[in-house]
Parts: C-alpha cells; structure tokens; sequence
C-alpha cells in the first residue's frame, strides 16, 4: 500500500477545486433554459453540474484510485 502524503494530496484538491471552479464561472455565462435538466420533483442539474462533478472524479482518482466516491449527480 502507497504512503499517502495529505499535505500534497490537500494542495492537489485545491487545485482541483480551483479549475473546476473557473470551468463552471465560465459555463455559467453561456447557460440558458434548455440546458436545465429535471432530475427529480425540486431538483434541477445541467450539464456544468455534470461535466465539473465528472472533473473532480476523474481527478481525485488520479491522486487516491483506491478511493470510491459517492456524487450527487451520479457519476
């Protein structure tokens, strides 16, 4: 088993955080009502909440792909 190094995997995170953050400040500008999707009774998603939830995932299993993740839209 690998030696986890948390101060790195913490700088990485933020990272992480940080590009998905610009990705979905940049999407949010070109977002109209058909991009709204309907997910259940009183819960929308649009593809920037999928997109940047699959950004993170795809990521974090980059640095610990040990780990599983439990999302919010599924991915």
């Amino acid at each position: 088993m690998k030696i986890l190094n948390y101060k790195d995997i913490c700088r990485q995170v933020q990272e992480i955080a940080r590009e998905t953050g610009k990705f979905i400040r940049n999407e949010r500008k070109t977002l109209s009502d058909r991009d709204v999707e309907l997910k259940g009774s009183a819960s929308l998603v649009t593809y920037v909440d999928k997109t940047a939830e699959r950004k993170i995932v795809e990521a974090l299993k980059k640095i610990i792909p040990e780990s599983g993740f439990i999302t919010e839209e599924g991915t």
